[in-house]
């Protein structure tokens, strides 16, 4: 009986009841998944989701989205919830009408996109100037 009522203890106060203060104020190492996005699919992600959308779409965007991701992608899934963390992380929000876009992404697109992440990619050369532009 005693068992089941240490199970329903939240967090800290468990750790207190079971361990001291010390254990209390401190956590255990998390796991931590790798994230499933790499730096060009995050980017190919927010493209797609700046691009126009069809119309009479049958599901939601993030849905849409994801299916689009794991069409141009290695990936066998990719979960609505990595698509609204991604997105969220870039503060894109796809189903506003009033948001700016890019008309069409197409392999020439891609092809640029991935161009320039691959300047972000290099190591800083202190005789070259890096300029940023937001």
């Amino acid at each position: 009986m005693l068992a089941w009522v240490f199970d329903r203890i939240p967090g800290p106060k468990r750790r207190f009841v079971l361990g001291n203060l010390e254990a209390a104020l401190s956590e255990e190492p998390r796991s931590g998944a790798d994230r499933k996005l790499s730096g060009k699919e995050e980017a190919l992600l927010v493209a797609t989701a700046c691009s126009s959308r069809p119309r009479a779409a049958p599901v939601g965007p993030m849905e849409l989205l994801a299916g689009e991701l794991v069409r141009l992608t290695a990936h066998d899934s990719i979960s609505r919830e990595t698509v609204r963390r991604r997105l969220a992380e870039n503060d894109l929000k796809p189903w506003r009408k009033d948001m700016w876009c890019i008309p069409q992404v197409d392999g020439e697109y891609v092809a640029r996109m991935e161009d320039v992440l691959d300047l972000y990619a290099e190591a800083p050369d202190p005789k070259r100037r890096l300029l940023c532009l937001r």
